[in-house]
């Protein structure tokens, strides 16, 4: 039996005696009785709330603020702050759609380095902890702040306190070596330069709440977070000689999507707890920590389906099969990340009556673009109008879909399992209705 939590705008299915697999072979079934081959994700909610109670045993007091950009959904922009976690956002955008759900903007930090004019007037007006990375900013930050001031004296508005920001430095050469993927080459300052754009701050009468840094993505080990945290020590001496009274560390993202990469979460979290202790234990500013966890959380909660719409048999023993689903509508992890592959399975609607035999298939995407590879699988033999599943693509997929060649992103469906039914009860009552069908 399945439940629905139903809303306006969202329905949430409540598995009970199922399994996801199951929930998106009836989804798929349905599809194939109406003719319809247009690929669908199943996101389960479920997944999300394990990830969570992961973060806190193995973080302990870090604090994770959820990466929106990750995946940013109606679900998404709840969840978390409803379970009193908070929000990295990145633009105007995505801090609107979670105030609108009622987080607080205490539990926002805006860490794009460099933002427009309307996003920095919301951020100042409405108190949050931004991030800044050259003077530039900083001249932007405060001219604007001005601006406000003057308004406030002519229009009566409410008192505006003084920008509060944290100061985005680049991890150090040792620690950028530890990763696949660098991401200090746009933003960040460099350790020579810190002190410099802090005392630019203070000229400017800005307020210098902490330092941000972000280590890369897939580390060999946990350096790249302690070593950059070991030099934030010497960030804090130098913004309490400023005269500034630095209160957070931002420690970023870059957490293993799955425990199946070079070094588990468990063990980062573990040396960053150790780390943060070691250095601040008995330092002056007693710090809150804080991370801006995306693939951590969600990464493992969607699964998205395609249907097999064309074969080429030209070499039995090396099929190749065109979905409906490709790169640019469902699948962009395959241009963006190429070195994360996600699970391939069937989701066969009937009964295999011999034995499976698999093959070495060319799975190709939806497009006319000969770049819509989705690389090649072992899998058995498929038909026409048979369908696959990818699981764990709940990071970035359906952020980044496109309609290339007027082909629609997957239809999104919401499910839980039975296990959190009456927690999110209690956490989403006021926005969905629940009812079982």
């Amino acid at each position: 039996m399945r439940c629905a939590l139903r809303s306006k705008n969202l329905n949430v299915s409540v598995l009970q005696n199922t399994t996801v697999k199951e929930y998106m072979r009836t989804i798929a079934q349905e599809k194939t009785n109406q003719h319809n081959n247009e690929p669908f994700t199943v996101t389960n909610i479920s997944s999300i709330v394990d990830q969570i109670n992961n973060w806190k045993e193995w973080f302990g007091s870090i604090e994770p603020y959820f990466a929106l950009k990750a995946q940013n959904n109606p679900v998404t922009q709840r969840l978390f702050h409803r379970l009193g976690l908070g929000y990295d956002c990145a633009s105007l955008s995505e801090i609107l759609n979670v105030r609108r759900t009622g987080c607080s903007p205490s539990k926002i930090i805006v860490s794009h380095p460099f933002k427009s004019y309307d996003c920095i007037r919301d951020v100042i007006i409405h108190r949050m902890v931004t991030v800044v990375d050259s003077l530039q900013e900083c001249n932007k930050v405060d001219t604007i702040y001005r601006q406000l001031l003057t308004e406030r004296t002519l229009n009566n508005m409410p008192d505006i306190d003084i920008p509060s920001i944290l100061i985005r430095i680049k991890p150090s050469e040792v620690a950028i070596s530890k990763v696949e993927v660098d991401m200090s080459t746009k933003f960040g300052v460099r350790w020579d330069q810190f002190e410099k754009l802090a005392e630019h701050c203070k000229k400017l009468g800005l307020n210098v709440k902490g330092v941000s840094f972000h280590p890369g993505l897939r580390a060999n080990d946990a350096e790249p977070w302690t070593e950059t945290i070991a030099f934030t020590r010497h960030c804090f001496d130098i913004l309490l000689g400023l005269g500034f009274n630095p209160s957070i560390i931002d420690i970023g993202g870059g957490y293993q999507r799955r425990e199946d990469g070079n070094v588990s979460s468990k063990v980062i979290g573990n040396s960053i707890q150790q780390s943060v202790k070691k250095h601040f234990q008995n330092h002056t500013a007693s710090p809150t920590v804080v991370a801006e966890p995306g693939a951590f959380m969600v990464s493992t909660s969607q699964n998205t389906a395609a249907c097999v719409t064309g074969i080429r048999m030209e070499n039995p023993m090396h099929p190749e099969y065109h979905l409906s689903a490709g790169v640019f509508n469902g699948f962009i992890w395959h241009l963006s990340d190429p070195a994360y592959q996600a699970n391939v399975e069937p989701l066969l609607l009937k009964d295999m009556t011999s034995k499976v035999h698999l093959k070495n298939s060319k799975m190709w995407g939806v497009s006319c673009d000969s770049m819509d590879n989705l690389g090649e699988v072992m899998i058995q033999t498929l038909e026409e109008g048979d369908w696959v599943y990818y699981s764990g693509v709940g990071d970035y997929s359906n952020e980044l879909n496109t309609t290339f060649n007027g082909f629609s992103a997957p239809a999104m469906y919401y499910c839980c399992e039975e296990r959190h039914y009456n927690m999110l009860e209690g956490l989403l009552s006021d926005n969905f209705n629940f009812k079982k069908f």
